[in-house]
C-alpha cells in the first residue's frame, strides 16, 4: 500500500507518471497531507508543478483553508471561514498563515476575503523565514496585493529573516513598479539588512541605472 510519502516524492521529483499510478491505486491520497499537515495540492504549488496540481485537483481532493487561500478559491474558502472564524488567523504546520500563502501565490480575491475576516497582515511566519504578508507580496511581484496591503497600513519597514525588507526584494527582483510603490509608501532605500546591504547597494550591484534613480529620488 502506498503512503503519502510516495505521493510527495513523486511531486518533488516532477514524476507525473508515478503520481498518476499512485493515485490510480489510492485516489484518497490526493487529499493526503505531509508530516507538517501541508496538503499534497499545496506541495505541488510550492514546486510550481502544474501537471501534479492538475492531476491532484482532478480527483476532487479535500481542500483546507491554507490550500484554498493559495489556490485563490473564494468559493471553497468562504464556507471554511464561516465554519471556523479563527482559521483566518491560523498558522499552517510549516509556519505560514493563509494570508501569507494567498499573497505569495498572488491570489488577490482570497487575500481580500481573509483580511475582511480578520487575518493579521503583520503576523510573522512561525518558521526560519520570519516573513509577513508584505514579504510574500514582494516575492510574488503582485502589485495588486502589495497595494492592498499598503492601503491597510502595513509596516513597510518590516524585515524578514536576514533583515530583508520588501524593498530589498523588489530591487533584487529588478521590479521597478513595485520599488516605486514601496518608496511612495515610505520604504527606506538605505535600510540595511543583516549583511549591511541596503536596497541602494543592491541596485548598484545590479548596475540598474533606472532603479538607482528611483532610489535616489
Amino acid at each position: 500500500m502506498s503512503h503519502h510519502y510516495d505521493v510527495l516524492q513523486a511531486i518533488e521529483q516532477g514524476n507525473t507518471t508515478r503520481l498518476k499510478e499512485l493515485l490510480q491505486e489510492q485516489p484518497e491520497l490526493a487529499s493526503a497531507r505531509d508530516e507538517q499537515g501541508v496538503s499534497m495540492v499545496l506541495r505541488a504549488m510550492y514546486r510550481h508543478n502544474g501537471d501534479a496540481l492538475d492531476t491532484l485537483m482532478g480527483l476532487a481532493p479535500t481542500i483546507d483553508v491554507c490550500t484554498a487561500a493559495a489556490l485563490g478559491d473564494v468559493r471553497r474558502l468562504r464556507p471554511l471561514l464561516d465554519a471556523d472564524a479563527a482559521a483566518a488567523e491560523s498558522f499552517q504546520g510549516d509556519g505560514f498563515t493563509p494570508l501569507q500563502l494567498a499573497c505569495f501565490f498572488a491570489s488577490k480575491d482570497t487575500a481580500v476575503l481573509l483580511l475582511e475576516r480578520g487575518a493579521d497582515p503583520e503576523a510573522v511566519s512561525r518558521n526560519g523565514m520570519e516573513l509577513r504578508a508584505i514579504h510574500s507580496a514582494a516575492a510574488s511581484r503582485s502589485m495588486e496585493i502589495m497595494e492592498l496591503l499598503l492601503a491597510r497600513g502595513v509596516n513597510v519597514h518590516a524585515a524578514q529573516h536576514g533583515g530583508w525588507t520588501a524593498l530589498h526584494a523588489a530591487v533584487n527582483n529588478g521590479d521597478h513598479a513595485m520599488t516605486r510603490v514601496l518608496l511612495t509608501a515610505g520604504a527606506n532605500p538605505v535600510q540595511e539588512n543583516d549583511f549591511e546591504q541596503t536596497p541602494l547597494d543592491l541596485a548598484r550591484e545590479k548596475g540598474d541605472e533606472a532603479l538607482l534613480r528611483l532610489l535616489q529620488g
